[in-house]
């Protein structure tokens, strides 16, 4: 594959490139968005911009059906 995946312009609409944190200059904070695993530079515990984090809880049915 030759292409990128997406034009750069919207490329850059989705995902940021913070370096020192996800301030006021954050391009998803600027646009409501939180910062996903997909941004450059800012995933992890730098990040004060993070999507929630979504917790499964799986149950087996059989085990509570004894």
């Amino acid at each position: 594959m030759t292409q990128r995946p997406a034009p750069e312009s919207l490329l850059k609409i989705i995902f940021c490139a913070c370096k020192t944190g996800c301030g006021t200059s954050c391009g998803c904070r600027k646009i409501g968005l939180n910062c996903t695993a997909a941004c450059l530079e800012c995933n992890g515990d730098s990040c004060t911009n993070p999507s929630p984090t979504i917790y499964i809880n799986e149950i087996d049915d059989d085990d509570n059906n004894e």
